[in-house]
This record gives structure tokens, C-alpha cells and sequence, in this order.
């Protein structure tokens, strides 16, 4: 079988999505432009490329339209606001729902959901928000350089079919989010004391 390791460059980008996931999970909210730009990168790319392969299905075309089209949607995300913000809860829905369920449908309307709220509420869910996506790249890193997850196949629900393992994983997520969320609320509270220092 196949894994992501075993693809050209395949331990690197695990190990960048881990370190993206991580300074996304703690430092979302102070790094707004990045997140929400690696997030369109990653909702516009996966879409494209999705596309391309059920039409062409090759590889090469689409690995380029995940590439092209994602920095496209990640440069338009980081630099407008509100649609970055829907993106960024789309790519939250779509990652925290595939982690816990095997349906399609229900990851994509529970992407749908988040993005609406996302784009709403914007600073109110934009530190949980980030700290949850986080906490899942950055653990999808994880598992797929220690459990080889096969090619492409980054999201958790292969771990939680049937195994015992799901429940941990899934108090491994809430942990880490949590983590992140009480970190990202502690550095706005003190920039916010620098600010009234001045």
C-alpha cells in the first residue's frame, strides 16, 4: 500500500503540517491573515483538486490544481476578511466532522454551518476556531508520520472506524484545542494590557 511518507517529500510535509497546525492551534488569532490564508489554501485546493481527479485522473494535474487554485483561494482569504473567515470555518467544519463520521455529505454541511458562523460571529469564534483546526493538522501530522494513514487519506475517520483508539483521539483533539483557545485568550489579554500601558 501506498502511504504519504512514501511520496516525494512525503516526511516533509508531514512535518509542516504538524508545525502549521501547532502555531495555528496556539497563535491563531495573532497570526489572522496567515490562518485564514493557509485555510482557503487548503478548502480551494483540496475542492480543486477533487474535481480534477474524478475528470482526468492523473495525478500531475491534480497536484497543480491543488497547488494553483489553493494559492488562489488562499491569497483572496488573507486578504478579504469575511470570505477568509468563511473559508477558515469551512475548512474547521469539514476537518472536525470527517474526524468523527464517515460521511461525506454530513462534512460537507457541517463545513457549510461553520463557515455561515464563522463569517457572523468572525472574532468570537476566531480563536476557537483556529485552535481546533490546528489541533487536527497539527495530530493528522502526527499520525500520519508514526501510522503511515495511506496516500491522501489525512483525515482521522480511518482511525476511528472500528477502533478502539477514536475515543482517545477524540479526547486528544478537545485537549489540545482547549490548550490552544486558553492560550490564544491569555496573549490577547496581554496585549491588551500593553495597549492601555501606552
Amino acid at each position: 500500500m501506498q502511504t504519504f511518507l512514501s511520496l516525494p517529500g512525503g516526511w516533509l510535509g508531514a512535518l509542516v503540517l504538524t508545525i502549521v497546525g501547532l502555531v495555528m492551534c496556539f497563535s491563531g488569532s495573532k497570526i489572522l491573515r496567515l490562518a485564514l490564508g493557509f485555510s482557503g489554501f487548503l478548502i480551494v485546493g483540496t475542492i480543486a483538486a477533487t474535481i480534477v481527479a474524478l475528470v482526468t485522473h492523473s495525478t500531475i494535474w491534480t497536484t497543480l490544481a491543488f497547488l494553483v487554485l489553493g494559492l488562489v483561494g488562499g491569497g483572496i482569504a488573507g486578504l478579504l476578511l469575511t470570505p477568509g473567515m468563511f473559508l477558515l470555518g469551512l475548512a474547521f467544519g469539514y476537518s472536525a466532522c470527517s474526524a468523527f463520521f464517515a460521511s461525506e455529505i454530513a462534512a460537507w454541511i457541517a463545513a457549510l454551518i461553520a463557515g455561515i458562523l464563522f463569517a457572523i460571529l468572525q472574532k468570537r469564534v476566531l480563536a476557537a476556531g483556529t485552535a481546533g483546526l490546528g489541533a487536527i493538522l497539527a495530530l493528522e501530522g502526527l499520525f500520519i508520520v508514526f501510522l503511515e494513514i495511506p496516500t491522501f487519506d489525512f483525515i482521522l475517520t480511518p482511525l476511528l472506524e472500528g477502533r478502539a483508539g477514536g475515543i482517545a483521539i477524540a479526547i486528544l483533539w478537545v485537549l489540545l484545542s482547549l490548550a490552544g483557545y486558553r492560550a490564544q485568550l491569555r496573549g490577547r489579554k496581554k496585549r491588551k494590557q500593553k495597549e492601555s500601558e501606552d
